[in-house]
């Protein structure tokens, strides 16, 4: 997979996104990124909502619940993406497990009906499957 970005993203612009994401319940500190797929998740992100001229403040996200939930899939997307091309299934695992705990709570993280979520589940059942992994 060929990664590039369709935006640049600015350390000050990173540092802000964590910050909002803390409101939702993410945990991610700057130390984080230093993981490549991790980076690269919050780098597509911030691409995704950029791109649809959403500012990445409080007030502009919290209106646009579903299209932040649109960026955490496809920026999901191409991080699992990465890893599987690599062969790393254990990261693979890893993030499906943690993305299966928190599938339930979304609706009230995000303030989105259960129902929005399916295109995310979808895309984790996919990558469950290709890794053999029990869903």
């Amino acid at each position: 997979m060929s990664l590039s970005f369709p935006c640049e993203v600015s350390e000050e612009e990173l540092k802000r996104f964590l910050e909002l994401e803390r409101l939702s319940g993410e945990e991610l500190e700057l130390e984080d990124l230093e993981n490549e797929y991790i980076l690269i998740n919050e780098v597509y992100q911030i691409c995704f909502l950029k791109r649809l001229g959403i500012r990445l403040d409080s007030s502009d996200l919290i209106e646009r619940k579903k299209l932040l939930l649109k960026a955490k899939t496809e920026a999901l997307r191409a991080e699992l993406e990465l890893a599987f091309q690599k062969g790393d299934v254990e990261w693979i695992r890893y993030r499906l497990e943690m993305a299966f705990k928190v599938l339930d709570l979304l609706p009230f993280l995000l303030g989105v009906n259960r129902s929005d979520l399916k295109e995310l589940e979808d895309l984790l059942r996919m990558y469950a499957k290709k890794v053999q992994y029990p869903t």
